[in-house]
């Protein structure tokens, strides 16, 4: 190919963040198609965008030239106090040229964030002339200093800067840079700059500030910024670019801008020739890690592995006990092997693996045990032996001793640490280090899901710790390793479909309810597109050919859809570096966290060869042990939660009925149900639901087949070979290992190629899919199988393959749930009081929980100076209401109130305020104690404590003086301290003033409830309560009810009609409401903060939480008269006498409403029956109450036009 005479080397890819509207493959592509030989990235400030850059480059034959364009401070970078108006910075491009230049610029980029910030990341000349060799600089836009002393008229300052930007590189390294963009003071500085090129000898480059892709995506490069910026685009003071000309030119147009400066041209391929930097991808770079005594790596792997093997296999290696490295203990069983052990000795530093001598005497031994319950000694030292030669042949043995320190530290420290994650949970060698919990032999999980010997990667080792103690962790990695050396790691998030119309939108200034109903009409699906989205919702093309600035919105959001919103610090990642960071990777400081990160995302991180490792905190871990501590402190019960029994009664009891509410992954009330399907009876059951509660397996069948086959449905294998490797999931393919141990058994592959198959199916590789089909088919051959039942087989692996899940991972956080459900079975009230504890501040959660303790018969008590800690407390078979929950109670405030009554209860709101250090409980904070019900236990009315507070703290905060002075001298101190501290005799606030102010202060209603007169008779109207209607499909009618407890009333832009906003709240949950003018026009009336209402609606279920579109609002007296059915559901006990009355009574009612009977059977389904004309009715509640006495139960409710009847 015939390559141009130019290329760009002032380019702003998507991760200029807000800025450069390009994403970095479409740049590439472009100059690639423009026949341009090289490209430069020079994003604002930072290098994010760098390695996928640099590797995409490559692949599409396009030399990559890393370079950033860097703001300056005009002195020095830690100066951060400029006056308002002063230059803060200055712009200028570095480009890297070797090796050298790249560690440069990381380390340049770096001291930006960490050094110098202030409004963007600054260095300054110091530390540019410290790092500036391998670098080529180029002078800048028009904000560079030396044309911004051009633009001011200071042509000899600007020539001084020039020369010492040209002795900062060095000759060849300097260049001035020319723009031409159409702006006035280009052409100023273009000038000046050629003189002084001809008079310093310093070469002119030409270049394009490229911001965007083509000259079209102006318009939407402009509403980026707006973006950026917070405004509109209508708005006249705010940034925009002087033109449309920063998009990627080509050489002709280029050529015919410069004509006059053809070297400036030249130069940049010049440049492009003098840019050579080679990264290096696929060497790791693992710190060391430092053994005792030097103990080489893998022996010291080995050593620690076999001194845990007794330990973690009681029954089988009882008598195999080994202490590598240098010496064998020769204590043994007195009467078994007396002869087998006694004269191993291990070589002094064997490079992998056991010597062989030594496997076949321990092979010998293991062979004069007993039978073991689950596997055999030969068994796990085999497997032991094969994991340590892999790893040891691999190099990672130092990444395995570094995780299980960090652990061992974790654990030492008492930091809860989860049984394992994700596929770590199939290495023996994780098991016996203690870096999972979880038995790989008795789970039969696999080694090679793990580490596969035949594909180099990182083994990735995900780590759940307490979430609220996790940090401790990464300071712990920190100090070890060092503070250069160990970092968090950076992520981006993205403008998807339904966030940009939503930012388009705003800029566009578009009214919110117009760009609401678009952004509501994109499916609910992870990751689909806005083009998708057109494609499969007709609506959208409808709006999209209407025109108008709607049609503007959404092809301004076609073009913006993807690019890089922000960056942010990864929930969990965490990487280690052998030396310090900046040798690898730049760094970016969270201005949010203030934390130190990376600038490379983890993807990156792994490709240059770093350690990452994702440290994730984990709030079930954190209740575990508060329960555990509750237990022991209160109740004096210790318990070793990995000791527990894994087939208790009660637990698969409490499982099999559903009441999972709190327990970890079994929860929502889809997964409640399913567990009530299934009753499982053992653990290997709670490993394949973890696994099969997904949208695949859901979708596919695949869940009821396996509920139904485990209740007996017969079980067809299409080979009998099958039947081990199914049989524990009733003959359904749920896991990825099984489709991997089918290759192995029926396909003959090794289980490092049956790991490559798995990776194919799930990645649906056509090529590679035919080509492990052909070796499946071949292999089954061997082992006496047909083509066609081959082939039959593989392609069932292929179909499960798709929804198949990680069992290790599936184990490990079963695990977790079995924990959790046997704590919430064993020991309730403490469980529900650690979780409420850990919800505090969720007050949608804590009213759930609380909801919850009431259906389990455990009383919530209010909170109480007397009784209530810091936080949630069992009492008993109830839960005391925690201090920290009440709003305007702050720490310090509780430990003063908690060190106060040490010795005794508080007897008054008078001794309360003697007793507490009145600078930090307040009077706002005796307020609210008052208004939540904190002082009740003294015997007083809270009007009573209200009127008399000011009187409290004048008291409080004269002791021991006036106060107690005045008692003293009277002598009767006792007489004289009632009638000071007697009470007004006044009535109680009304219920709903209590009520409205414990809301306020504790976020719910505790002590009652306005909706608790209600409750049963909502039952009858609504669909379901609002915390469940989550479960329920978008866009369904349904109807609700509650209370108004925050109510908002707009003026329309486009109508000037009146809309509302209101959330509605019942005893489970709350949901925002939206009135459109024309059903707020109907119901207005209606629509009163506190008021009770029903409302009919369309359910909007979005991504993190739902809404309802409101089309009625009922009053409960109306609601009866208004309904347009009634249900009854009979169970099949019913006698004909029960049968008669029920038609007399209907016929009592007589009138227009159709009346249905549910009729149960006993497979759990339901006939649903329409009665004859002659039994319609009249609805009301006294037909209601009427119906629930002949039938003897509550099974009565309403129906109503297009609202899906309750089942």
């Amino acid at each position: 190919m015939e390559h141009t005479k130019f290329v760009h080397l002032h380019t702003h890819s998507e991760y200029s963040l807000l800025d450069g509207a390009a994403k970095v493959e479409a740049l590439l592509e472009r100059a690639h198609k423009l026949k341009m030989p090289a490209l430069a990235i020079t994003d604002h400030g930072n290098m994010f965008g760098a390695i996928e850059f640099y590797k995409y480059a490559y692949k599409i034959g396009v030399k990559p030239i890393i370079g950033c364009e860097l703001y300056i401070a005009p002195a020095s970078r830690l100066d951060k106090n400029a006056q308002q108006g002063a230059i803060t910075n200055y712009h200028g491009v570095c480009l890297v040229k070797n090796e050298e230049g790249y560690k440069n610029l990381m380390r340049l980029v770096s001291i930006g964030y960490t050094e110098g910030f202030y409004y963007k990341p600054r260095i300054d000349k110091e530390i540019l002339r410290q790092y500036s060799k391998g670098l080529i600089f180029l002078s800048g836009c028009i904000k560079g200093e030396i044309a911004s002393l051009i633009i001011h008229g200071q042509d000899q300052e600007a020539r001084r800067v020039a020369g010492e930007f040209q002795k900062m590189f060095g000759e060849g390294n300097f260049y001035l840079e020319l723009h031409s963009h159409g702006i006035r003071e280009e052409a100023i500085v273009n000038q000046h700059l050629m003189g002084m090129s001809i008079d310093l000898g310093i070469p002119l480059v030409a270049a394009n500030d490229i911001h965007y892709l083509l000259k079209e995506d102006a318009d939407a490069h402009d509403v980026l910024l707006c973006i950026q910026t917070n405004k509109h685009v209508s708005d006249t003071d705010r940034l925009r670019f002087s033109s449309n000309e920063f998009y990627l030119k080509t050489y002709e147009e280029m050529n015919e801008l410069f004509s006059q400066f053809p070297e400036a041209l030249s130069n940049t391929i010049e440049i492009a020739k003098k840019c050579n930097l080679e990264l290096e991808f696929g060497h790791i770079h693992i710190p060391h890690y430092h053994t005792p005594e030097d103990i080489p790596l893998n022996d010291y792997l080995r050593q620690l592995c076999m001194e845990k093997l007794e330990e973690r296999y009681p029954d089988v290696m009882e008598d195999v006990e080994f202490l590598p490295h240098a010496e064998t203990r020769r204590t043994r069983r007195e009467e078994r092997c007396p002869d087998v052990i006694e004269d191993v000795e291990p070589s002094p530093h064997p490079s992998v693996g056991i010597p062989e001598f030594q496997n076949s005497r321990i092979a010998e031994c293991v062979n004069h045990l007993p039978s073991p319950h689950t596997s055999s000694g030969d068994e796990v030292l085999s497997r032991l032996n094969h994991e340590i030669e892999v790893i040891s042949k691999m190099k990672y043995s130092g990444y395995f001793l570094i995780v299980w320190d960090l652990i061992n530290y974790a654990k030492q420290k008492g930091i809860p640490v989860g049984p394992g994650r994700g596929s770590a949970a199939g290495s023996i060698v994780s098991y016996l280090l203690g870096i999972t919990d979880i038995d790989p032999i008795r789970y039969n999980l696999l080694f090679e899901r793990f580490l596969n010997p035949e594909r180099v990667s990182m083994p990735d080792i995900d780590i759940d710790f307490c979430y609220e103690r996790r940090d401790e962790v990464i300071e712990y990695v920190t100090s070890k390793y060092g503070k250069d050396r160990v970092a968090q790691i950076i992520t981006f998030g993205s403008m998807l479909a339904k966030g940009v119309i939503r930012d388009v939108g705003r800029a566009l200034d578009i009214p919110y309810g117009e760009v609401d109903k678009i952004a509501k009409l994109i499916p609910n699906e992870l990751q689909i597109t806005l083009t998708e989205s057109i494609k499969r919702v007709p609506e959208l093309t409808k709006i999209y050919e209407e025109g108008g600035i709607k049609q503007r919105l959404i092809d301004t959001a076609l073009k913006l859809e993807g690019l890089v919103r922000h960056a942010s610090t990864h929930a969990a990642g965490v990487v280690i570096a052998s030396s310090p960071l900046t040798e690898f990777a730049p760094l970016y400081c969270d201005q949010k966290s203030a934390g130190i990160i990376t600038q490379y995302a983890k993807d990156e991180i792994e490709s240059i060869g770093l350690l990452k490792m994702d440290f994730l905190g984990l709030k079930t871990l954190t209740l575990i042990r508060n329960i555990i501590t509750i237990l022991k402190e209160k109740n004096g019960i210790n318990i070793d939660i990995s000791s527990i029994p894994l087939d208790d009664e009660k637990t698969f009891q409490l499982l099999c009925e559903g009441e999972t509410i709190g327990v970890f992954q079994l929860e929502s009330s889809g997964m409640r149900e399913l567990t009530r399907k299934l009753q499982p009876d053992v653990f290997e059951d709670l490993i394949a639901l973890v696994a099969l509660y997904r949208p695949g397996p859901l979708n596919s069948g695949m869940v009821d087949e396996f509920v139904q086959s485990k209740h007996g449905k017969k079980i067809k294998y299409l080979h009998p070979k099958l039947k081990h490797i199914l049989e524990e999931t009733y003959g359904v393919m749920v896991y990825q290992e099984q489709v991997m141990n089918i290759a192995v058994v029926l396909g003959g592959f090794s289980m490092a190629q049956a790991d490559e198959l798995r990776r194919a199916m799930s990645k649906k590789v056509p090529e590679k899919m035919e080509k492990m089909s052909k070796l499946f088919v071949e292999g089954a051959g061997h082992n006496g199988l047909f083509p066609e039942m081959a082939a039959k087989i593989f392609d069932l692996m292929a179909k499960f393959a798709e929804y198949g899940f990680n069992k290790s991972h599936s184990a490990a956080y079963a695990m977790i749930a079995y924990q959790t459900a046997y704590l919430k079975a064993h020991f309730s009230v403490e469980f529900m009081a650690a979780l409420l504890t850990a919800e505090l501040g969720n007050i949608d959660k804590i009213s759930f929980y609380i909801a919850e303790c009431k259906r389990m018969g455990i009383s919530v008590l209010p909170p109480d100076v007397n009784q209530s800690d810091l936080s949630f407390t069992p009492i008993e078979k109830s839960i005391r209401f925690g201090l920290n929950g009440i709003k305007n109670v702050g720490g310090i405030a509780i430990l003063s109130i908690l060190k106060a009554r040490e010795k005794e209860k508080f007897k008054s709101i008078y001794d309360f305020c003697k007793r507490v250090d009145s600078r930090t409980v307040n009077k706002r904070v005796i307020e609210s104690l008052i208004n939540c019900g904190g002082f009740d236990s003294i015997g007083a009315k809270r009007a009573q404590l209200a009127q008399v507070i000011d009187d409290a703290i004048k008291v409080g905060s004269q002791k021991p003086n006036i106060a107690m002075s005045m008692f003293e001298m009277f002598g009767n101190n006792k007489d004289m301290e009632d009638e000071y501290e007697k009470l007004p005799d006044i009535p109680e606030w009304p219920e709903n003033v209590l009520l409205k102010l414990e809301k306020e202060l504790l976020g719910i209603y505790l002590t009652s409830h306005p909706l608790n007169q209600y409750e049963q008779g909502f039952k009858r109207y609504i669909t379901c309560t609002i915390s469940q209607l989550k479960e329920h499909k978008n866009e369904e009618m349904v109807v609700i009810g509650g209370l108004i407890s925050q109510l908002k009333k707009i003026i329309t832009k486009k109508s000037e009609k009146q809309m509302a906003f209101l959330t509605l709240e019942d005893m489970t949950d709350s949901i925002e409401v939206i009135f459109f003018p024309k059903v707020f026009e109907a119901a207005a009336d209606k629509i009163v903060l506190d008021e009770i209402v029903l409302i009919k609606g369309k359910l909007e279920v979005g991504e993190d939480k739902c809404k309802i579109l409101a089309e009625e609002i009922i009053e409960p007296s109306q609601a009866a008269t208004l309904a347009t059915s009634l249900h009854v559901r009979l169970m099949d006990d019913l006698d004909n006498s029960c049968l008669d009355s029920l038609k007399e009574t209907l016929l009592q009612f007589k009138g227009v409403k159709p009346v249905y009977i549910h009729m149960p059977d006993e497979n759990g389904n339901e006939a649903v029956i329409l009665t004859g004309h002659n039994l319609r009715v009249t609805p009301s509640e006294e037909l209601v109450s009427r119906i629930k006495v002949v039938i003897g139960k509550d099974e009565v409710w309403f129906g109503y036009n297009g609202v899906r009847e309750k089942t």
